[in-house]
């Protein structure tokens, strides 16, 4: 069921209201640690068109783990991650899940990039886990 999720950064200066389902993935890859000073990022997958950013974004490009290549777009102001947008993916986006003013309404569907989990995290065995990351919502 979609819903209007709304978020932002840190600072303010970047605002979001997105059509989406709240569903979110756990992704343990390493660079997803790195952007969230955590054990994982948890992202929110919508078609790019149910998102419209109010505020300046930066954006840079990197390689991720999966090979692909992806725009991350981020708070100029604070540095804070609104979303990232992967080359292969046209029309898709993932969304920060941190940066959402609701996080209560959020569900977590699934793990991936689970190669890469910290040891001391235990998952919920209910939830479905990759070693890697999907090359479909099927696998």
């Amino acid at each position: 069921m979609t819903a209007t999720l709304t978020g932002g950064c840190q600072c303010g200066a970047v605002t979001y209201r997105a059509v989406a389902e709240p569903k979110g993935y756990a992704c343990h890859c390493l660079d997803c640690q790195k952007q969230s000073s955590s054990a994982f990022g948890i992202s929110v997958p919508m078609d790019a068109a149910n998102l419209a950013v109010d505020g300046e974004l930066g954006c840079y490009t990197k390689t991720a783990d999966s090979g692909d290549q992806t725009n991350c777009y981020f708070c100029p102001s604070c540095g804070s991650r609104i979303y990232h947008k992967g080359k292969s993916r046209s029309g898709k986006v993932t969304i920060k899940a941190g940066t959402l003013d609701d996080t209560f309404a959020l569900v977590l569907t699934g793990h991936v990039w689970v190669s890469r989990k910290q040891p001391w995290l235990d998952l919920d065995p209910d939830l479905p886990a990759w070693e890697t990351q999907p090359t479909s919502p099927e696998e």
